[in-house]
């Protein structure tokens, strides 16, 4: 897979590595950090969130207090807000807690030992899920979950990328150097349309198909630039129709990767069927944590993870494919994927043609289909259900 060079990828927080004053209570000429603040919590399962007054986080080392702009809702929030992963989670996030993945602000304070931000620096990062999130006033990231953010993104775009990147931008190492042509499964979603972004931005000659609904497609043609849009009328996998953009679009006839977004087993097999031979598939949505929900840990993560190992061994003896369960691995810092993410920006930016037969400039955006006041928090999941391209963003100053 063609990279950015090393050096490139890491500018951005080499950049933001300096001398300044470091002082826990914030810098002169910055408001004093107020000990309270506000947040939209999940106070029950499948109830809508509500906001409650909370302590201001402390920090520890390594950390930096971020004074949170926007959040983005992501469709694990929503998931999580009726009780997905409460098995996994509850020990060290039990109720009431605070949704929340990613988030764009300004630097108020940082912790003993951080060295690469300073107090006033504009920032993007993701939040371990473990942890309280970002649908607050303030949260606590670690420095090696943070980037510089770019100055190209408002905040509210800026809060939109963290989670998704962070999920979906390690898996292009899946594409091998002479892939042609990809499937992405759900171009108007957040990682599916990041996908697409990246793809374009990265590897301009490789030709993208994509799906949605029927209802947004040129709209995601528009916001992703994917070479190929097939539209689906229901909730059926539109098979035949890519299967004909393949045999279009493809010597083999058949795609180097497929990134699928749908729910997990919904369309594999299908998909399967139009994977090349060396080439990958990435499943976005695995059944580990809802097995773990189902069967509990200790029996349900062993039987998930024994269903990936053999499936993956199966199709790799008899068809030649990678299969990848996709996930957000809330262990590894993210601070190297959020610089390649910013670099992706800038590059996007800096590209004034369209790809070979792209009809758009690449760019590397999410569309803000609404924006959510903090103060009104019983809206902000319902409006992320809504039909549309795109993110809900969370407007926590307000």
């Amino acid at each position: 897979m063609h990279t950015l060079p090393r050096a490139a990828l890491t500018a951005s927080l080499r950049a933001a590595v300096g001398a300044g004053v470091r002082a826990k209570h914030g810098s002169a000429g910055t408001r004093p950090i107020p000990h309270t603040q506000r947040a939209a919590c999940v106070q029950e399962y499948g109830a809508p969130l509500k906001v409650r007054t909370l302590p201001v986080p402390s920090l520890a080392r390594g950390d930096v207090l971020v004074q949170v702009e926007a959040a983005s809702v992501n469709v694990l929030d929503g998931m999580m807000a009726n009780g997905y992963g409460r098995r996994l989670f509850e020990a060290k996030r039990p109720l009431p807690f605070v949704p929340g993945r990613d988030c764009a602000g300004v630097v108020r304070a940082v912790g003993s030992g951080v060295m690469k931000f300073k107090v006033g620096d504009h920032v993007y990062g993701v939040q371990d899920p473990f942890l309280p999130g970002t649908f607050s006033e303030y949260v606590a990231l670690s420095e090696m979950e943070l980037a510089p953010k770019p100055a190209a993104l408002s905040f509210d775009e800026a809060a939109c990328l963290p989670f998704v990147a962070s999920t979906a931008l390690p898996y292009l190492s899946v594409l091998s150097p002479g892939a042609q042509t990809v499937v992405v499964v759900g171009g108007s979603g957040a990682i599916g349309g990041l996908l697409i972004q990246a793809i374009k931005i990265l590897h301009p000659s490789i030709t993208v198909i994509t799906t949605c609904r029927a209802d947004v497609a040129e709209a995601v043609k528009v916001a992703t630039g994917a070479d190929v849009v097939v539209p689906r009328c229901d909730d059926t996998f539109p098979h035949a129709d890519v299967a004909d953009a393949l045999a279009h679009h493809s010597a083999s006839q058949l795609a180097d990767a497929v990134f699928d977004t749908s729910p997990y087993g919904a369309n594999e097999n299908a998909l399967l069927a139009l994977v090349a031979r060396g080439g990958a598939y990435v499943v976005f949505n695995s059944p580990l944590v809802s097995s773990g929900d189902a069967m509990g840990l200790a029996v349900g993560f062993p039987t998930a993870l024994a269903s990936l190992a053999a499936k993956a061994l199966r199709l790799r003896l008899q068809r030649g494919i990678a299969y990848h369960w996709g996930f957000f691995q809330p262990a590894a810092p993210h601070a190297a994927t959020l610089c390649r993410l910013s670099d992706l920006v800038a590059a996007a930016g800096h590209q004034d043609e369209p790809c070979p037969g792209s009809s758009a400039s690449p760019t590397l955006r999410i569309p803000v289909k609404a924006c959510v006041p903090l103060s009104d928090a019983a809206s902000i999941l319902p409006a992320a259900a809504l039909p549309g391209v795109g993110k809900v963003v969370v407007q926590c100053r307000r």
